[in-house]
């Protein structure tokens, strides 16, 4: 069980979308959708806002050996610092990243409030998925931050997250040589493996009425 938290919009309307998640109400008893938060026993998601944009930057432009890890490549292409600014500005502003009732992105933050990652959603279609189907992607930059069971929480949050919002199937695609998010996968109960015709690795996971 986790506990998602608001603070302005209408309280029936977020009780209607969330039957069955425990919603904590701040102390001003408003709902507000910029400050939902999934908080576990190490780690909150939260949608990105602008003190964390520029981590975001150096995690593009600095800190980018997740990008060769993710692609199997040496070499990565860089991005205009400026127009990634001005493009997650419109998200935050715009509330981009909620669709159809569902945070498509989400940032990881320890709960001592350190920016150490995000983690997404996207449609994911495939023969034998149902239409519903979506794949999460989860990047952990500074590899410092690995190996704590950050990643792994953040799995099993998000995932439970995106099955109590109607989603039937999750899954995890990565490439086979990545053996360390295949082991969070397997924790997080993503354990039907089936090998894609580029190479990558699928892992998925039911949702158990």
């Amino acid at each position: 069980m986790f506990s998602i938290a608001f603070t302005t919009r209408d309280i029936d309307d977020v009780v209607e979308e969330y039957t069955g998640i425990d919603i904590l109400i701040c102390k001003d008893g408003a709902i507000r959708m910029s400050d939902f938060i999934i908080e576990g026993k190490k780690i909150r998601l939260k949608p990105l806002d602008k003190t964390g944009i520029e981590e975001r930057v150096v995690w593009n432009t600095t800190l980018i050996e997740w990008k060769k890890e993710e692609s199997g490549s040496t070499s990565v292409q860089s991005i205009d610092e400026n127009n990634y600014r001005r493009k997650k500005e419109r998200e935050i502003k715009f509330n981009e990243r909620f669709v159809d009732g569902i945070y498509t992105s989400l940032e990881i933050y320890t709960l001592t409030n350190q920016h150490i990652g995000f983690i997404n959603c996207y449609p994911f279609h495939k023969d034998d998925l149902s239409a519903d189907a979506v794949a999460i992607g989860i990047v952990i930059p500074d590899r410092k931050e690995r190996s704590r069971g950050h990643g792994t929480e953040a799995l099993k949050l998000y995932s439970e997250y995106l099955f109590k919002n109607g989603k039937e199937k999750v899954t995890l695609i990565t490439r086979t040589e990545n053996k360390a998010m295949q082991i969070v996968g397997e924790k997080c109960g993503f354990n039907k493996h089936t090998l894609l015709s580029d190479g990558r690795l699928l892992l998925s996971k039911e949702e158990r009425g």
